[in-house]
């Protein structure tokens, strides 16, 4: 962590080196398969006009596996392997969120991603007591580490914009810093996502997928990508 007057800057890095042992077949060598896995993540932030404005810049970085097509695990939490590559998928913890819906529902987390993530937040309202009543919104561009892992062998997989409103009452005793949560607080959040060709599928599933689905009319089924949206309202005591 940097900091310098209004200005704070943080990263972490994070690996997973090592080596699978393979149950060898018969009269075969075991060579062991490689775990070479690799995530970054950083946060930017100045505070301006009485701390009030804060405008933030995050980036993160989780690396890819060519070996593997798909970015989510199965339902065994493992992934199909086509090679015998290193095992390089790295996963962040569920609980860092940087969106609303793509990593955070979609994906579950931010793996075989990066992510840019500019934002900007301004307390209308800003009291001593820890009173306050603010706005916030942020853009997420994400983009896959390694393209053979996008459904659409794209590394680019959207565009999100998330927007929230906050408000938090005088905590009383709790404490007289407006920077910390105490008391009621609430957020009204809205997030919606645009999906990029890396979410697309490719030419031929397209056709495949269309020839079983009823046609629309006298045009085929539409595969075509759409957005996703979310809304969600908090409310919370802090005691």
């Amino acid at each position: 962590q940097v900091l310098y007057r209004k200005f704070r800057f943080e990263a972490e890095f994070a690996s997973v080196l090592g080596q699978i042992a393979k149950s060898p077949a018969k009269n075969q060598i075991n060579d062991p398969i490689g775990v070479r896995q690799f995530g970054l993540a950083t946060q930017t932030e100045y505070k301006a006009i009485e701390d009030k404005l804060r405008v933030g810049f995050g980036f993160g970085w989780a690396s890819g596996d060519g070996n593997v097509e798909g970015l989510a695990p199965g339902a065994n939490g493992l992934q199909v392997r086509k090679g015998d590559g290193p095992i390089s998928t790295f996963r962040f913890h569920p609980s860092y969120y940087v969106d609303y819906i793509f990593h955070r529902r979609i994906l579950s987390r931010v793996e075989g991603t990066y992510y840019f993530r500019p934002s900007v937040e301004y307390d209308f309202l800003r009291n001593p007591n820890g009173q306050k009543f603010g706005g916030g919104a942020a853009i997420i561009w994400s983009r896959a580490s390694q393209f053979i892992q996008a459904p659409g062998n794209k590394r680019d997989l959207g565009i999100e914009l998330d927007l929230q409103l906050y408000y938090q009452a005088k905590d009383g005793t709790l404490n007289d810093d407006p920077s910390k949560m105490g008391g009621f607080y609430s957020a009204l959040q809205y997030g919606v996502f645009f999906p990029l060709g890396g979410l697309s599928y490719l030419p031929g599933e397209q056709s495949a997928i269309q020839a079983v689905l009823p046609p629309n009319g006298n045009q085929a089924a539409d595969v075509s990508l759409s957005t996703a949206q979310t809304v969600r309202l908090i409310l919370g005591v802090m005691f």
